[in-house]
């Protein structure tokens, strides 16, 4: 199959980054994707290519009918992965049964919906090739699912077995708090002190989610208590941060040290903003915010009592669209940006974050994009719509989807520097200005937390203004 500047050539390529397969391609299947790098629909055939770090293979599927069709999967040796009806015995060639199926309906079910369901057929023994990839295993101890557990150990997985990020299956069962998987994988041969490649271990991922009793058990297990990352963070920053105060109490009576600035005691108070910060969210209502009414340039061309009208119309989709849930900012996906009411030039910002699979979200300093939250392999904190100076992040360090993250943001002037979870991801990087790239970044303005058409959660908001 040609190179996807070849098939280029018989159509129009989108030029597309594809997060949720990349992901669970990379996650699950131990396969290392790099970008989706097109796709094209022409008539009734659907393309997808995926650059990875063994060259590029693509995904035919030609349907003819897309009610009735059957489908056959034949798997052999080689990259390249082409899917037809089964009357055209067109192959897909991959060794991995699992990888082939999952690609397969990725890209039907893309092109024509959900609902289908196709049958694998393999070339040669009907079995899988050499032991579980790290990934299903991190999966099934996620979920809990020990049968699933129990069946790829005796496959021969390796329960010590870790993704590209060094995580392992027991960093996933920590932060989801499957105690039951805990339990089974530290029994089968788990490394209980195993660290990934920010030297986070399963304790720092369980005290950081508010795990109690995933905590408990991996302190009696050996866990180490005073553990520290690359950054010099532990179980007990993490869940200080995560305001998970019973974690903290634990965690400290198990002899951990409270050595930041900040008071523990404060910290561990929901919504409580630490020494010198001002809360801008009162964890109770939308008060001290404001809709989005467009973007700078527009607004400063509208005269007062026009502006006036826009904001009042804004904020009444702002309250159809922004909820307080159990102390907790929410966005149902639909509506705008939630904005504040008053416009700050130099500070430092304190903000947790929470999305859902595949969602896409941001945080605007002074009414500009945008400090990125995403689930993308390059990770968030980046200034993504920069264009002449960096806009992706130093390092990977977001925690795992459905889970909280905590973003720490100073801005002087035109610079920003960005810690997420407590690793430096951004530093001192001018953020540009979206609006008009001839100009620098506007003095002050509004602060928003991006609604990008996905449910997303935002809670514990502090800033403290930098006098100039």
């Amino acid at each position: 199959m040609a190179e996807p500047d070849a098939l280029g050539q018989s159509g129009s390529w989108a030029q597309v980054t594809d997060e949720m397969a990349g992901r669970r391609l990379s996650h699950d299947f131990g396969v290392s994707v790099l970008r989706c790098v097109g796709t094209q629909i022409i008539g009734t055939e659907f393309r997808s290519a995926y650059e990875t770090r063994v060259g590029v293979f693509s995904i035919i599927v030609v349907c003819n009918d897309a009610n009735n069709a059957k489908y056959d999967v034949t798997v052999h040796e080689g990259r390249e992965v082409t899917v037809s009806r089964a009357t055209d015995k067109r192959k897909i060639t991959w060794r991995d049964e699992r990888l082939a199926r999952f690609l397969f309906e990725y890209a039907f079910t893309q092109t024509y919906g959900q609902g289908w369901r196709g049958r694998v057929q393999v070339a040669g023994e009907n079995r899988l090739l050499g032991p579980p990839p790290p990934g299903d295993l991190i999966t099934a101890a996620a979920r809990g699912d020990l049968d699933r557990l129990r069946s790829l150990l005796g496959e021969g997985a390796d329960p010590n077995g870790a993704d590209e990020r060094g995580r392992t299956a027991l960093h996933d069962a920590g932060a989801q708090g499957q105690l039951e998987a805990v339990r089974f994988l530290l029994d089968h041969g788990a490394n209980v002190s195993a660290a990934d490649e920010r030297g986070r271990t399963a304790l720092h991922e369980a005290a950081a989610q508010g795990q109690l009793e995933a905590v408990r058990f991996l302190l009696d297990h050996g866990a180490n208590v005073s553990a520290a990352d690359e950054s010099g963070s532990t179980p007990l920053w993490g869940a200080a941060f995560g305001r998970h105060r019973a974690v903290a109490e634990l965690l400290v009576q198990r002899g951990a040290h409270w050595d930041l600035d900040l008071s523990l005691r404060e910290l561990l108070l929901d919504n409580t903003p630490p020494p010198g910060f001002e809360a801008l969210f009162n964890g109770k209502d939308l008060t001290g915010w404001k809709g989005l009414v467009a973007f700078p340039p527009w607004r400063a061309k509208r005269r007062p009592k026009d502006l006036a009208a826009a904001q009042r119309t804004a904020d009444e989709s702002m309250r159809a669209h922004w909820q307080v849930v159990d102390g907790t900012l929410v966005s149902d996906g639909k509506g705008d940006n939630l904005c504040t009411a008053k416009d700050y030039g130099d500070f430092e910002l304190l903000v947790d974050w929470k999305i859902l699979p595949g969602v896409y979200s941001g945080i605007y300093l002074r009414g500009s994009p945008q400090v990125q939250i995403w689930q993308h392999p390059v990770g968030s904190g980046g200034l993504l719509h920069n264009q002449k100076n960096p806009s992706s992040p130093l390092k990977v360090a977001d925690n795992p989807v459905e889970q909280w993250n905590h973003f720490a943001i100073r801005m002087i002037g035109e610079k920003v520097s960005v810690w997420l979870n407590g690793v430096l991801v951004v530093d001192n990087v001018t953020l540009e200005n979206y609006w008009k790239r001839d100009r620098p970044i506007y003095p002050t303005g509004q602060i928003e937390l991006q609604n990008h058409g996905n449910t997303v959660y935002f809670r514990n908001v502090y800033l403290k203004e930098i006098p100039r």
